[in-house]
């Protein structure tokens, strides 16, 4: 009997929920049925919110699109610093004006982008369930060191800093969000 497979490529750092060699290459993985891309992006450890762009055969895609044997899937981050508008978004409304929330273990994250005119929430008393409704209701991004938090349930914009000492936190962010112009005013 033949087996049911689809091929993924990940983009930037959708590649940080996959080991490593499936990191920036073509892999197979196996499906059955006929699961939604939303039910494989799940089982590939990849929290949804982190993806903006689905490119099922060349094709962008919702989360509900069905996968079939064959298909070639490439799957890109949330896009803050690159236009997009002329492909399908996942979400209705893109983010412009950058507000983040930061969890508690980034304290000294979150102290200092505010010292660079940055938008940052950061109360270290809220649990993750605070945190995700105080995202969606104030439409900040969520940066955390968290992979656990980045799939909880109603997360439309998060972002896992990968960083291990402040400096390089800093410097992730600003580029990852193309802050560095914002940070200089």
């Amino acid at each position: 009997m033949k087996k049911n497979t689809a091929w993924f490529r990940l983009y930037e750092e959708l590649n940080d929920f996959v080991p490593p060699a499936k990191r920036k290459v073509w892999f197979e993985h196996p499906i059955e049925d006929s699961p939604s891309i939303e039910e494989l992006v799940i089982s590939l450890g990849i929290p949804p919110a982190q993806v903006d762009l689905i490119l099922i055969n060349g094709q962008s895609v919702d989360f509900s699109h069905r996968v079939k044997s064959g298909d070639r899937i490439s799957l890109y981050p949330v896009f803050e610093s690159f236009d997009i508008s002329t492909v399908s978004r996942l979400r209705s409304k893109p983010l412009r004006e950058l507000a983040f929330i930061v969890d508690a273990q980034l304290g000294q994250l979150a102290s200092c982008l505010r010292s660079l005119n940055i938008d940052v929430l950061y109360q270290p008393e809220l649990t993750e369930e605070l945190i995700v409704m105080a995202a969606r209701s104030s439409r900040r991004i969520i940066l955390t060191s968290s992979r656990e938090l980045l799939h909880k349930e109603g997360i439309t914009r998060g972002y896992l800093i990968k960083g291990t000492n402040l400096d390089e936190q800093i410097q992730e962010v600003l580029l990852r969000f193309d802050l560095l112009p914002k940070a200089g005013k």
